[in-house]
């Protein structure tokens, strides 16, 4: 029998019964968490090719990149978890397990990452701006990102610890105490950050690469804070630093500075015309 959990508000007045699986195909299990990734994979292409004729990018070859990357970012998010987790042993044993992807532990970082640069390998070989590709994948990104979060709610997974805030969440999984939903928390900055990359796009787009670099910062950003409060954050082995936090600092910092260097550059060569 499939698990069923009680998730509750309590501050909020709110609760639901969830299950993991949503439907079945004969005896096969189809889980919401595969199924948000799905979701929020083709919402985030449809919406990113819409931005594609508005920078002038090729729609089939935009496809062709699309597809690799994100074939990428599904290994490398696994390759990631698996990596840096506590049970790294397990996965040694169990090769098998890593096929699992339906039981969670998908790193976003690992999937970014891994993507950026089949992406960089994709666009050189299709003769293609690899600067406006990236500008057009971040609408795709922070939507998949913001629905596909949504699988750790259906999971049960990628919460904080105990809270009293007005957004504590209850259930099963969470030994009926009242945590963050780091899950919600980190949904919520994504979509934000989509209103502020649709902003920036139809008022102040300068040069290409400008809105990826906004996106790595406001997410690096975002990320730093919310894994602060997750209670099943990835260690760098043989430390107590999450690796979720590192790297968002270092892409804050990174990000902030490229997009500083490239808006002198550009203010420089339109003064000179």
């Amino acid at each position: 029998m499939d698990s069923i959990f009680h998730v509750y508000f309590p501050r909020l007045f709110l609760s639901v019964n969830i299950n993991p699986v949503a439907f079945k195909l004969g005896d096969f299990p189809i889980y919401w968490y595969g199924l948000m990734l799905c979701i929020g994979f083709v919402l985030g292409f449809s919406y990113s090719s819409l931005k594609a004729k508005k920078l002038n990018l090729d729609q089939n070859k935009l496809t062709d990149v699309a597809f690799l990357s994100t074939l990428a970012s599904a290994l490398g998010a696994r390759l990631y978890y698996i990596a840096f987790c506590a049970d790294f042993s397990y996965y040694l044993k169990n090769p098998t397990k890593f096929f699992y992807f339906h039981e969670g532990g998908l790193a976003v970082y690992g999937g970014i990452l891994s993507a950026v640069f089949v992406a960089f390998l994709v666009c050189k070989i299709k003769k293609i701006s690899y600067p406006k590709f990236l500008d057009v994948a971040s609408f795709g990104i922070f939507i998949g990102q913001a629905i596909g979060r949504w699988g750790n709610f259906f999971n049960q997974e990628a919460f904080g610890v105990e809270t009293t805030s007005i957004f504590g969440m209850c259930s099963e999984s969470t030994g009926e105490v009242a945590v963050h939903p780091c899950f919600l928390y980190e949904s919520f900055w994504c979509f934000i950050g989509l209103i502020l990359l649709e902003i920036i796009l139809r008022r102040h787009y300068k040069f290409s690469g400008e809105l990826f670099l906004i996106y790595v910062t406001w997410y690096g950003l975002g990320r730093f804070f919310i894994e602060g409060l997750r209670a099943d954050s990835l260690l760098i082995p043989y430390t107590s630093f999450r690796i979720s936090q590192v790297l968002s600092l270092f892409l804050i910092l990174l990000g902030s500075l490229l997009l500083l260097v490239n808006t002198i550059k550009f203010r420089s060569v339109k003064q000179r015309l």
